[in-house]
């Protein structure tokens, strides 16, 4: 947070209030808060999430998948496994490919 504030202190201050860039760093400042504080549940769980794994002291295999964020947690998955670490990656909501109804492939 403070390097957005920051960003949008030296627009302001090098560009002045009002001008172009002070505009656009302050909009982009506003939109990261907001952001931020939409999703203040999310980025706890993440931010403990990380701390636990840090600090576990195990090094084998995790089978646990981690809680994925709310807004995520619609839609497909796939289970990856990366240098041991197993976890559902969201997809989306991949329908799939369509063909139109002259097309050769099944």
């Amino acid at each position: 947070m403070k390097d957005f504030e920051l960003m949008q202190n030296n627009a302001v201050t090098f560009n002045g209030l009002g001008s172009i860039l002070g505009n656009e760093a302050t909009a982009i400042h506003d939109f990261v808060i907001t952001t931020v504080d939409e999703n203040r549940l999310d980025l706890d769980a993440l931010e403990v999430a990380v701390y636990e794994q840090m600090t576990s002291g195990t090094k084998g295999p995790r089978s646990t998948t981690p809680k994925l964020p709310s807004k995520i947690q619609s839609g497909k998955t796939a289970n990856v496994t990366i240098n041991g670490i197993k976890t559902a990656v969201p997809l989306g909501d991949i329908q799939g490919p369509t063909f139109g109804d002259d097309s050769d492939s099944d």
